[in-house]
């Protein structure tokens, strides 16, 4: 049977499930989607999920305080009647607003109903609700992304990447998260004809450690450190396309000043950036070079990690690619940038 585990990592990988007697036993590639698209071990296991001794199959009510683990069963009706009494008492002391729609899944994740959209409405008629504005996942990336390419739905294929001469993976742990069932074969492929694969993790993740041919550690919310030192030595060594930048950017001028320090603060350099990085000042420069030198495409995937303030770090990364977005017509200097998310 074929089959998808539909893990909120944006992998839909296909699989094909083994059933005997109505029961899976077991998970595994689905032999139709090539050798590109491979699983990984949360689909592999998804029979032990299903048929996990403790997995929760009846409703319960809690009966002890939180966090003691107390519950008893309970039939459709009392469980009904307990959220709609919770729900209109709160709604009384508190308004409709306390009432927050946080999350919910939409069609394509397994469910036939837009559980996100059917809570909505749900609330709705009941007499409103507080909505979030953008997602703890990607709001960051969801609010630069249109003013950068125009639209919010721009994606990296996986499959240009054997055209790249440079991979770069900030936070982008592929190896673990996925970003895309086809995305680490790719990178593997790429790194077997020479390409050099830099890891930027505060981590040495899975993906610095099978994919990586250099580890560039930091910590845990310095990435925009990091990277206005990256852009101070492209543009005190002129790796910087004026050109390009006057043309499709706004308040470059600024940000130059900030960077060199001639807005009367400190100049970001690699010297700078090390004590807040801790990474040493040799390895950013070499960095910076190795991204300023290989210009041409970099690519955006997902969201930013979760290790430094998202909208600062968007909007860094996305200078560092636009400073360097040069020659798109030379087919052999190409760099990839990749960040995503690492927390799927």
């Amino acid at each position: 049977m074929a089959v998808t585990c539909n893990k909120d990592c944006g992998g839909g990988c296909p699989l094909v499930a083994e059933v005997d007697d109505g029961r899976v036993t077991r998970v595994r590639d689905n032999p139709l989607a090539g050798r590109t698209m491979k699983g990984c071990a949360r689909g592999y296991e998804m029979p032990r999920v299903v048929y996990a001794p403790d997995r929760v199959l009846k409703l319960l009510l809690r009966t002890g305080p939180r966090g003691s683990g107390q519950f008893r069963e309970a039939g459709w009706p009392e469980a009904l009647e307990v959220a709609a009494r919770g729900l209109a008492e709160v709604q009384s002391r508190f308004g409709a607003g306390s009432i927050l729609a946080l999350a919910g899944f939409g069609s394509g994740r397994g469910s036939l109903p837009s559980t996100q959209r059917l809570t909505r409405l749900f609330l709705a008629l009941l007499g409103g609700y507080t909505e979030i504005t953008g997602g703890y996942s990607s709001a960051a990336a969801d609010f630069v992304t249109p003013t950068v390419l125009g639209t919010y739905l721009p994606g990296i294929d996986a499959a240009t990447l054997r055209h790249s001469m440079l991979i770069i993976l900030w936070g982008a742990n592929v190896t673990d998260t996925r970003l895309g069932c086809d995305t680490e074969f790719h990178i593997r492929e790429a790194r077997r004809r020479g390409v050099d694969v830099i890891v930027v993790d505060p981590r040495r993740s899975a993906t610095a450690a099978k994919l990586g041919t250099r580890w560039i550690p930091l910590r845990p919310g310095s990435d925009v450190a990091l990277m206005m030192a990256v852009l101070h030595v492209l543009l005190s060594e002129g790796l910087v396309d004026r050109p390009f930048v006057e043309a499709h950017s706004s308040g470059f001028e600024q940000l130059e000043r900030h960077i060199l320090g001639n807005d009367g603060g400190v100049a970001k350099t690699p010297a700078w950036a090390e004590g807040l990085c801790g990474t040493p000042e040799t390895l950013i420069r070499e960095l910076a070079l190795a991204y300023g030198r290989m210009q041409c495409w970099k690519a955006a995937a997902a969201a930013f990690p979760p290790t430094s303030a998202p909208s600062t770090a968007w909007a860094a990364i996305t200078w560092c690619r636009a400073v360097t977005c040069t020659r798109a017509c030379v087919p052999t200097r190409r760099s990839t940038l990749a960040c995503a998310t690492t927390i799927c």
